[in-house]
């Protein structure tokens, strides 16, 4: 009755397969995130009773059922990446996605989501203890597949992912502070998690307009940095906030800055090891209308593009 299975569909598969065969690192996103994970998952027989649209209590599993599914789950996803020949490919994954939202006001900002609602303020430091298991578990289970000696913890690192949190509007004061007093201090969760061992770094979303204050965003990348250890931007997109002619140009700046910055951070000792830029050409963005990326629909360079050049070279 616990068991959530894990299937590879053939578009995954047929990624997966292309990014091993060229060599692509692939980022793991997202274990828990309240946004796509099925209602049946928390349902009593896996059977919906909704009130009002919402899932009415009544359906909902015991705490220790969820937990059980949750875990399965998990354990069930890391295994599938290694006994498929993945973990060599995979870098990160993304274990808990948009957990926090201040306006709930509960529990150190939790949302209010039905993993909060079905397990408590803790499922977050359980989803980390289960994928932090399964990949101790996994890694050496399946090192001889990988050519890796699972008694040589260096070698074996190697087909290790790092664990992270990731959100959005993470740089803004009330967030940032609820984020990382969760993961450092045992109040909320009764779980010391970066303490524990159990988390690696902090995902920035950093989902931007060009007129967001970079000084802000840079404040909470050193904050988590200091908190968690390692910080990645994990989907980089500017909006446009004007429109007209000069536009792309102000866009364009911003990406030019915000890259200095990263530059400046990093030679200063911040531990941004990862940037990923949130989709390849404007017209396929989740954001089209706002023109945030760096190429256009015909994948020739926008102003942006040479904006993060020209921050790498130091040309104007």
């Amino acid at each position: 009755e616990t068991y959530l299975p894990f299937e590879l569909c053939s578009s995954a598969k047929e990624m997966l397969d292309w990014c091993k065969a060229n060599n692509m690192p692939i980022r793991g996103h997202v274990l828990v995130w309240h946004s796509q994970c099925p209602d049946e998952a928390f349902c009593k027989d896996y059977t919906i009773v909704k009130t009002d649209n919402r899932l009415d209590p009544s359906c909902f599993v015991s705490r220790e059922t969820m937990l059980a599914r949750m875990e399965s789950y998990i354990d069930s996803a890391m295994k599938c990446m290694y006994e498929n020949g993945y973990a060599d490919i995979i870098y990160a994954w993304d274990v808990v996605n948009e957990a926090f939202e201040p306006s709930d006001n509960q529990d150190g900002s939790l949302r209010n989501s039905y993993w909060y609602q079905v397990i408590g303020p803790d499922y977050i430091y359980y989803a980390f203890k289960y994928a932090r298991d399964a990949v101790d578990k996994y890694s050496k289970q399946y090192a001889s597949l990988y050519g890796v000696d699972p008694s040589d913890e260096a070698a074996l690192a190697t087909i290790q992912p790092k664990l992270f949190y990731n959100d959005y509007n993470e740089f803004q004061a009330n967030k940032r502070d609820a984020i990382i007093s969760y993961f450092t201090d045992d109040t909320i969760s009764g779980h010391n998690i970066v303490g524990e061992g159990l988390i690696d770094g902090m995902g920035m979303q950093a989902h931007l307009a060009d007129n967001t204050d970079i000084d802000q965003f840079v404040t909470a990348m050193r904050m988590y940095d200091e908190a968690f250890g390692e910080v990645h931007v994990t989907e980089l997109d500017i909006s446009q906030t004007t429109t007209g002619v000069n536009a792309e140009h102000y866009q364009g700046v911003y990406y030019n800055s915000l890259f200095k910055a990263f530059i400046d951070e990093v030679e200063n000792g911040v531990n941004l090891t990862s940037v990923t830029i949130w989709g390849l050409t404007d017209d396929n963005s989740w954001k089209k209308e706002t023109r945030p990326l760096i190429l256009n629909r015909d994948l020739s360079r926008k102003i942006a593009f040479d904006g993060i050049v020209n921050a790498v070279t130091g040309e104007k």
